[in-house]
């Protein structure tokens, strides 16, 4: 797909995550509903492997950056 000559539009209208998030950023223009996300990794993921806790994956969110800008 990412060879492709045809521009790829993306739109993401609900969630999207690991290798589905990969596939979306394949994408030449990415559009997202406000309320939707994506990400190749979950909150509580993020939360293991940054904070060794997955219990402070509220505090995640605002770092991987997985929502719409509004």
């Amino acid at each position: 797909m990412a060879e492709l000559p045809t521009p790829i539009v993306c739109c993401v209208i609900g969630e999207g995550e690991s290798g589905g998030a990969l596939a979306i950023g394949v994408g030449d223009r990415l559009l997202m509903m406000e309320n939707a996300w994506y990400s190749v990794i979950s909150p509580e993921g993020c939360a293991s492997i940054l904070y060794r806790d997955a219990a402070k994956a509220p505090e995640a969110p605002p770092l991987l950056k997985i929502t719409a800008r509004t």
